[in-house]
């Protein structure tokens, strides 16, 4: 077991000392400062929490969702015009797609199972906007 620690802590040590996670870090730091990123963001959520509040209250048919859809990624391109929120969720994303990756090839040499890393490695949608590059 702590053969497996060991390895497990040197694997985060790498992690932590490569370039998309010192990217991130760096990003990160900028967007918490940006006040305008923040209102930028903030005024993406509220349009999101509001669509998604207008879509329960009336439900969804196929002719809403895709009305829906086109105003979330109206609103997600608006969001990206800024350029530090552009350049904080790309490096997100960056970060992420490690974690992805390396749990995948973790999975596959326990389960002994083939996943379906080129999926995962490109993140599948996973309902916060926030964290991804764009809508389908």
């Amino acid at each position: 077991m702590k053969e497996i620690l060991d390895l497990a802590q040197k694997l985060g040590e790498a992690i932590a000392e490569s370039e998309a996670v010192k990217t991130y870090r760096e990003m990160e730091k900028i967007y918490f400062e940006s006040e305008e990123a923040q209102m930028a963001m903030q005024e993406y959520e509220d349009t999101r929490a509001a669509m998604t509040v207008k879509a329960k209250e009336t439900g969804m048919t196929p002719e809403s969702l895709k009305l829906f859809q086109e105003e979330m990624q109206g609103a997600m391109e608006k969001l990206m015009e800024n350029k530090t929120v552009k350049a904080y969720l790309d490096a997100k994303s960056d970060f992420n797609d490690i974690f992805t990756k390396v749990n995948s090839i973790i999975a596959y040499c326990v389960q002994g199972e083939e996943q379906n890393m080129a999926t995962e490695a490109s993140g599948s949608c996973s309902g916060n906007c926030g964290s991804c590059r764009g809508c389908h």
